[in-house]
């Protein structure tokens, strides 16, 4: 299937984001893996810092066009999770829920959800 990368967006003709999702989640992985190589060196602050420098900015840049639930989003649900688990030391099948109230930490979810709710209002 013919697709295109334009401003860091992977669009192909049928406009399925399945192949932007992809990549989105291989850019989300290694930005876990650096989390991961740091988090014995750095405080969690800087932690943090690095997870909306990298990851957030990441996962929020065109959510409104690929996001909403879809399949594919799950997966980067689940790399967020993961980092989230790995930053604050909880373990792998716990809830992260109030950890990210706790850090006000928006899901994928919700940060669809927030951007719609941003269309809307203009």
């Amino acid at each position: 299937m013919p697709e295109i990368k334009f401003l860091e967006m992977c669009i192909t003709e049928n406009l399925s984001w399945q192949a932007h999702i992809c990549s989105l989640c291989h850019r989300l992985s290694k930005t876990f893996f650096i989390i991961e190589s740091v988090k014995n060196i750095l405080s969690s602050y800087v932690l943090w810092n690095v997870y909306f420098a990298y990851f957030h900015s990441r996962l929020r840049y065109g959510i409104i066009l690929w996001g909403g639930g879809t399949k594919e989003s799950i997966k980067a649900f689940c790399i967020q999770k993961k980092v989230i688990r790995l930053i604050t030391g909880i373990k792998k099948y716990e809830s992260c829920r109030q950890k990210c109230k706790e850090n006000r930490i928006l899901t994928v979810m919700s940060m669809y959800v927030l951007e719609v709710f941003y269309l809307i209002k203009i």
